[in-house]
């Protein structure tokens, strides 16, 4: 296969009609790509009788190709070209971002690896970086490659707050990283479920109250990562007089 950016070439010999290969030029061949009316068709004659033509497609997948003289297919004609997708252009790559997390749980997103031309890459092994930080917290995530041009992108962060998430890609053109589309993205990571021996009670009547009067303390739920759980009300605790 060729890969979409470059073009991939047939070299055809021409013959008179008892089967002699010819050794000059000038015979006027015509190349199509039916599926394809838009590929550029370069016909080179190298003037001993053989031609290259090049094919510049702009679109990955199989194609069928024919190539005629005086409106009569060649032998051989027609045949399949399989275009491959090109080099991998961040620019041209998407993330799918999602906006929320929990603390403690893996954060996944979906990307998708594309060439200069939109076509999605056929292979893995790209290079990309993922970053999920804020000004106090975060570091690097990793990849999944599914080594057909999508892969996952994976965070863990225990810590809640608001985050930023960068994906980037290297591209080659520019010698350096650059975000892909849709990145960089927020992310708010909210706390885990409440976690007993995490959390706090507090205040003076805890162990000085007056009888006929109410006992007032405070409970500070937190997860088991320490940071308040201030969810919609999910925290449930028990309290029992001995």
């Amino acid at each position: 296969g060729q890969v979409a950016v470059a073009p991939a070439t047939v070299r055809v010999q021409a013959v008179d009609e008892y089967g002699n290969e010819r050794t000059v030029g000038m015979d006027g061949f015509q190349a199509t790509v039916p599926d394809l009316p838009d590929t550029q068709i370069v016909e080179i004659d190298n003037g001993d009788g053989t031609y290259d033509i090049q094919f510049y497609a702009t679109k990955a997948g199989m194609f069928q190709s024919q190539v005629l003289i005086r409106g009569v297919q060649l032998s051989g004609s027609p045949f399949d070209i399989q275009m491959r997708s090109g080099l991998m252009v961040p620019e041209k790559s998407e993330v799918i971002p999602s906006h929320v997390g929990t603390a403690g749980e893996q954060i996944a997103w979906m990307l998708t690896a594309r060439d200069i031309f939109f076509n999605v890459r056929d292979a893995g092994n790209d290079d990309f970086k993922l970053e999920c930080s804020n000004q106090r917290d975060g570091g690097p995530g990793e990849f999944l490659d599914y080594g057909n041009g999508t892969y996952q992108g994976l965070c863990l962060l225990t810590r809640s707050g608001s985050y930023q998430v960068s994906l980037q890609g290297f591209n080659t053109n520019f010698s350096e990283y650059r975000h892909v589309i849709s990145s960089p993205f927020s992310l708010e990571i909210e706390p885990n479920v409440a976690d007993p021996s995490s959390s706090g009670v507090y205040g003076s009547e805890l162990s000085l109250a007056t009888a006929g009067d109410w006992a007032t303390f405070y409970i500070f739920p937190r997860d088991r990562f320490l940071n308040p759980n201030t969810g919609s009300g999910g925290a449930k605790f028990e309290m029992v007089l001995k």
